[in-house]
C-alpha cells in the first residue's frame, strides 16, 4: 500500500534478468557466475533496506503509549525549527528543556539511540557482502549475531 518495496524488487528484477542473459550468453550458469547478482543488490539497496527494517523490527515491540508520550513530552516546534535552520545542533536551553521534558521517556530514547547503533552495524555488515558463495555462511552467521542483539535489544520477536 506504501509503495515500500517496489523500486528494490523492479531492480531486483532487472539485475537478476541481467545476470541470468549475461550468464547464459557466456555458457556459464553456475552459482558463481551468477553470483554478480547478489553482490549487485546489496550494494545498491541491500544494506539499507537492511538497516531499515531494523526499525521495522523496534516498531513491532515499542509501547505506543510510550511513543506518543515522549512525542508529546518533546518540545515539537523548538526541534522542528533547529532541524529546519539546516542543523542537528541545539541551543543548550533547548537541550535542557528536551532532557526536562521528557524524563519519564529516557529508557525510550535509549532504546531508540541503541537501535540506530545496531542498525548502523548491521549496515556496515552487509555493505562487506561476500564476494563469493563459499563465504556466505560465515557472513550469514556474523548477520544473525547482530540480529540477536537487535531482537534482545527491542525486546521484538524475531522475525527470521
Amino acid at each position: 500500500t506504501t509503495g515500500g518495496g517496489i523500486a528494490g524488487a523492479a531492480y531486483a528484477g532487472k539485475y537478476a534478468a541481467e545476470q541470468a542473459v549475461r550468464a547464459v550468453s557466456e555458457g556459464d550458469v553456475s552459482e558463481a557466475n551468477l553470483w554478480r547478482y547478489n553482490e549487485r543488490v546489496m550494494s545498491h539497496f541491500g544494506a539499507r533496506y537492511a538497516a531499515l527494517d531494523v526499525y521495522n523490527v523496534l516498531s513491532t515491540a515499542i509501547d505506543i503509549d510510550n511513543l506518543m508520550g515522549l512525542l508529546a513530552a518533546l518540545p515539537g516546534e523548538k526541534l522542528a525549527e533547529a532541524l529546519y535552520s539546516g542543523t542537528t545542533s541545539m541551543s543548550p536551553l533547548l537541550m535542557a528543556r528536551t532532557a526536562i521534558d521528557s524524563w519519564g521517556y529516557w529508557g525510550v530514547i535509549r532504546d531508540f539511540y541503541e537501535t540506530k547503533g545496531l542498525a548502523e552495524e548491521l549496515m556496515s555488515h552487509y555493505e562487506r557482502y561476500p564476494g563469493r558463495p563459499a563465504a556466505l555462511e560465515g557472513w550469514q552467521g556474523s548477520r544473525d549475531e547482530v540480529m540477536d542483539r537487535i531482537y534482545e535489544t527491542t525486546g521484538a520477536d524475531p522475525k527470521y
